[in-house]
């Protein structure tokens, strides 16, 4: 499903949750941070692209940017200062 996709689907799904008489705003949607190269930078850089089609968790599997358990600790200090700047996203 293309980024597009997911931002129409979600959009329905939310309208959907209205015409039920739900309120859309509590409605949570997850997805995956899809691995890029295996730089957590670049693959990080999905991150408000997510956000505006309207998720309201990301995901990163630290494995895919790791090829052992022990590296995975640097890798999680990277991630969580990578996306320090993507706290602020309203979504």
């Amino acid at each position: 499903m293309t980024m597009s996709q997911r931002a129409d689907a979600i959009a329905e799904l939310k309208q959907a949750w209205a015409d039920a008489g739900r309120d859309p705003a509590r409605l949570e949607l997850d997805d995956d941070v899809t691995p890029v190269n295996g730089d957590v930078a670049r693959s990080l850089e999905q991150v408000p692209e997510l956000a505006e089609a309207g998720m309201t968790t990301v995901r990163v599997h630290l494995r895919r940017f790791g090829k052992s358990p022990d590296p995975m600790l640097p890798v999680l200090e990277e991630v969580v200062r990578r996306f320090e700047p993507y706290r602020s996203i309203e979504v």
